[in-house]
């Protein structure tokens, strides 16, 4: 009889480094150019015997892998090298605070900003101080950001509601009938979008 202690769903990221990176509730996994996986056990890295849900693993322009959970952010620097460094992003932390500890994404826009969604707010990383800056939604803490994007002319969208995908368009009609709901039209380009809430 085979028992698998830990079943987890699993996220992979392949990286500009050539990089196949995936991380398990447990730990995080690499493989460089290789079909063989590398794992460096939570601890091995953050050095701490605490645990973190991963949510996802983004790794910034500066080549800095950080590691969103449900018990903060991890920052690795220099994985896997001589140089490896970590700072571990917590609820209450002395040297690297954070307002909430349930971390939801992370996104770098176009001038190299680092930022991440957490739940009832928007942080701003600051390079030089390694710490963040809490920015609330219409001064609402109760927003929860699920998701960050860049338009196309330099505008952040951040989300407080997850979403698949966003787009920009035009509004063409909203509405309600008998066979569709409630629904919004909107228009993209050449493509025409209709969202309908059967209600």
């Amino acid at each position: 009889m085979i028992h698998i202690a830990n079943v987890c769903l699993c996220v992979c990221v392949f990286s500009l480094l050539g990089l196949s990176l995936s991380v398990p509730s447990n730990g995080v996994s690499m493989s460089p150019r290789s079909l063989f996986l590398h794992t460096y056990p939570l601890p091995a890295i953050t050095a701490s015997r605490e645990g973190n849900q991963m949510r996802f693993i983004f790794q910034d322009s500066d080549s800095t892998l950080w590691l969103g959970g449900i018990h903060g952010l991890i920052a690795v620097e220099g994985l896997d090298t001589d140089h490896q460094s970590c700072r571990w992003y917590k609820m209450n932390d002395k040297q690297w605070p954070i307002p909430h500890h349930s971390i939801r994404c992370m996104f770098e826009d176009s001038a190299r900003r680092r930022w991440v969604g957490i739940d009832g707010a928007l942080l701003l990383y600051d390079r030089r101080s390694h710490q963040f800056r809490p920015l609330h939604i219409d001064g609402d803490r109760r927003n929860w950001v699920y998701d960050i994007q860049e338009t196309t002319d330099g505008k952040l969208r951040a989300n407080y509601e997850q979403v698949m995908a966003m787009f920009d368009g035009r509004v063409e009609r909203i509405g309600n009938d008998d066979r569709s709901g409630n629904f919004v039209i909107l228009r993209h380009g050449e493509y025409t979008v209709c969202y309908c809430h059967l209600s």
